[in-house]
C-alpha cells in the first residue's frame, strides 16, 4: 500500500515537473505578452478613470471657495462702504492680491470704530487672502490631475514635456498592433 502512495505521489511529482519546465514556443511567449501588453492598458484606463474622478471632487471643493469668496467679498465691500471709504477704494481692495495695511488705515481714519470693528475688517482681509491662497492651490491640484492624464506641454521649466497616461496607452496599442503581426508570422 505504501509503495502505491509512494508511486502515485512520484508520477505526480514527475507530471508536474514536465508541465513546470515545458519548453515554451516563440508564439506561446508572445501571446502571453500580448495578453500582459492588454491588462497594462486596462490598468492605466483605470488609472484615467480614478484621476478624472479625484480631479472633479477637486474642482468641486474649489467651486465651493469661490462661493465662500464671493460671499466675503460683498460682507467686505458692505463693510467697507459702511466704513466711509469711496467705492474704488473698496474695489481697488478687493482687486488686490494680499491685504494690505492701507486700507485697513483708510477705514480706521474715515470711520469713528471701534477697534473691534478695525478688527473685524482686518480679519475680512485675512480671510479673503486664504481662501485666494485655497482656490490657488486646488486649481494647481487640477493642473497636476490634468498633466497626469494628458502630459504636459513643454515649458520653461521642462522643455521636453512630458508623457501623459493617454501616451502610454497609445504606445501600449502600438506594441499591441506589432505583437498581433509577429504572432502571424510565427
Amino acid at each position: 500500500m505504501t509503495e502505491i502512495l509512494l508511486g502515485i505521489i512520484a508520477v505526480v511529482e514527475i507530471i508536474r515537473l514536465l508541465i513546470l519546465f515545458k519548453p515554451t514556443s516563440k508564439k506561446a511567449f508572445f501571446k502571453s505578452r500580448l495578453k500582459g501588453v492588454q491588462q497594462n492598458i486596462l490598468d492605466l484606463e483605470f488609472k484615467i478613470f480614478k484621476t478624472r474622478e479625484l480631479r472633479e471632487a477637486i474642482r468641486r471643493g474649489r467651486d465651493d471657495f469661490k462661493m465662500r469668496l464671493e460671499t466675503l467679498l460683498s460682507e467686505i465691500e458692505t463693510k467697507g462702504l459702511e466704513g466711509g471709504l469711496t467705492e474704488g477704494e473698496v474695489k481697488a481692495c478687493l482687486e488686490a492680491e494680499e491685504s494690505s495695511n492701507e486700507f485697513v488705515k483708510k477705514f480706521t481714519e474715515k470711520g469713528k470704530y471701534a477697534q473691534n470693528q478695525v478688527d473685524e475688517f482686518k480679519r475680512l482681509l485675512d480671510k479673503r487672502d486664504l481662501l485666494n491662497r485655497d482656490i490657488k492651490r486646488k486649481e494647481d491640484e487640477m493642473q497636476m490631475c490634468d498633466n497626469q492624464v494628458d502630459g504636459a506641454s513643454p515649458s520653461s521649466e521642462n522643455p521636453h514635456g512630458a508623457p501623459g497616461i493617454t501616451d502610454e496607452i497609445d504606445s501600449l496599442v502600438e506594441l499591441k498592433g506589432m505583437l498581433k503581426d509577429w504572432i502571424k508570422r510565427i
